[in-house]
């Protein structure tokens, strides 16, 4: 039985290891973390080749991206944005406003 999980890779480029073994294990779909991260153009073909391994055009890409310190895609290829900690202060004790600021940021 074939069980769904999600795989991470090793650097800015699938290794022929792993596509091997992307090709034989087939996972749900591909997590990226900041060693996986440089350029738009990098992580396009990044995810072009994870998806032609796994042959699904469709095949999910995650990364962990909440702000502050947890920002996979940052300055200057993209916009930095505030840590939890920042939003909480921002909302000045409101709960109604950090609830919102927390929605805002979550669409990001």
């Amino acid at each position: 039985m074939t069980k769904a999980f999600i795989a991470g890779c090793s650097g800015l480029a699938l290794s022929a290891y792993e596509h091997a073994f992307f090709a034989d294990q087939q996972p749900w779909g591909l997590i990226l973390f900041k060693r996986n991260c440089d350029t738009p153009d990098q992580i396009r073909a990044l995810v072009d080749d994870f998806r032609g391994v796994v042959d699904r055009p469709d095949a999910p890409v995650l990364i962990d991206q909440e702000g502050g310190r947890v920002q996979r895609l940052g300055p200057p290829q993209w916009p930095a944005y505030p840590s939890p900690a920042a939003l909480v202060a921002a909302a000045d004790g409101d709960e109604a406003r950090l609830g919102r600021l927390a929605y805002l940021h979550g669409r990001l």
